[in-house]
């Protein structure tokens, strides 16, 4: 199971294969072989006004650590937020300040080289629940995944 993961883990992506195979790419046995595992599962949560709670599934594969990205709204470029140590399965977002949509992402890496991404996740804060008075019972908020790669 550890060799078909790494295998099935290491794909280049390809658009054209999306929907036809599972892995949506064409192996790459360089990554498959050198490359960590990127994480699966990614899921956001909610913990108030300004904090997200991000998770995700650990795949041991020699990883030093995860890289988490973020970035706001679909037309937004991605900026890593946080790294975090191998084995951690979390991480919280305290610094979301404006309402729209915060897209996620995480990576596994090491001296290899960096894994491929995660599933993506998405959240939107509207207005009424970014920056009001701390109660997270406001009820404008939106949780998505938006891309499942795995």
């Amino acid at each position: 199971n550890q060799v078909k993961d790494h295998i099935l883990g290491g794909v280049d992506f390809k658009g054209s294969l999306s929907g036809f195979i599972s892995t949506g790419g064409r192996i790459n046995a360089y990554n498959s072989l050198v490359l960590p595992l990127p994480p699966t599962g990614l899921a956001a949560r909610i913990l108030s006004n300004k904090r997200v709670n991000l998770s995700w599934e650990y795949r041991p594969s020699g990883e030093t650590g995860f890289k988490v990205e973020r970035k706001l709204g679909s037309g937004g470029a991605y900026t890593k937020i946080a790294t975090v140590t191998s084995g951690t399965t979390s991480y919280a977002d305290a610094d979301v300040g404006e309402s729209g949509a915060y897209h996620y992402r995480v990576r596994a890496y090491s001296t290899n080289g960096n894994s491929n991404y995660s599933n993506e996740t998405v959240i939107t804060f509207s207005s009424g629940s970014v920056g009001g008075s701390g109660s997270s019972s406001g009820g404008g908020c939106f949780i998505s995944t938006a891309i499942d790669l795995w």
